[in-house]
């Protein structure tokens, strides 16, 4: 496997699962992770881990260095270290390291799996840098198998990326119920989250309309919000419900 991102270095959600999947893997088989090297190896019970030295240390998206020389460099050291390695499958998360998959893939003709958290498309609202685009389209064109996280992130991979419905997997990120048992929620917030993160999701498939004029419905959605919650809040427990 390989990924941009593991604990305690994650500019979002890739880390967490990364860590999370690959320590469960881990207890079903042999599993070597390549991850950039940042400082301090992380520590990983089970997980073989291998660090590719980075030339500046930098997040999936912070200012600092050359993000796109960066990744091209670590999938160059990643794809060479690889190479030497004994594996049945290649695993590689979003743009980020599917390079270093695909010439690992038609060097050693191994299977290889393309998780797609996020693209090119969504992270720029519609408006995608056409260098990182092609990667994620090469990425879709050369894997076997596609995993991403949601119904609608499959829609957007067969109606913009032109990916075969059947070569895609959808497989929702989770939670361990155990560390929420205990915690309290408001069902009311909880649904206007819920609404929110959906009408962002929709919002952002669109190509037409006006991008300030997005942004300022963004805002009054955000607003809105805020002012719910803090009126749920005020509600007696005991009336919440009917509220």
């Amino acid at each position: 496997m390989i990924s941009w991102e593991f604990p305690p270095y994650a500019s979002g959600g890739l880390g967490t699962h990364t860590y999370e999947l690959s320590k469960e893997l881990a207890k079903r088989c042999r599993l070597i992770l390549l991850i950039p090297s940042r400082g301090a190896v992380p520590s990983a019970e089970g997980i073989e881990l291998i660090t590719v030295p980075l030339k500046h240390t930098i997040n999936a998206y912070g200012h600092a260095g050359d993000l796109i020389g960066e990744v091209e460099s670590f999938n160059e050291y990643a794809f060479n270290t690889a190479k030497n390695l004994s594996f049945d499958v290649i695993h590689c998360h979003d743009w980020l390291t599917i390079s270093a998959g695909i010439r690992l893939k038609e060097l050693t003709k191994k299977p290889l799996v393309f998780t797609v958290h996020s693209t090119e498309y969504d992270r720029t609202i519609g408006f995608p840098w056409k260098h990182i685009e092609h990667i994620e389209k090469q990425g879709l064109i050369k894997s076997d198998k596609v995993i991403t996280v949601s119904s609608a992130m499959k829609k957007q991979l067969t109606d913009v990326y032109k990916c075969p419905a059947e070569k895609i997997k959808v497989i929702p990120n989770a939670v361990r119920k155990e560390e929420f048992e205990n915690a309290r929620t408001k069902t009311s917030e909880k649904i206007l989250a819920k609404l929110f993160i959906e009408k962002l999701s929709s919002e952002t498939n669109k190509k037409s309309g006006d991008f300030n004029d997005y942004l300022k419905k963004l805002e009054q959605d955000i607003d809105t919000f805020c002012t719910k919650r803090k009126k749920i809040a005020r509600i007696p427990k005991n009336a919440r419900k009917k509220a």
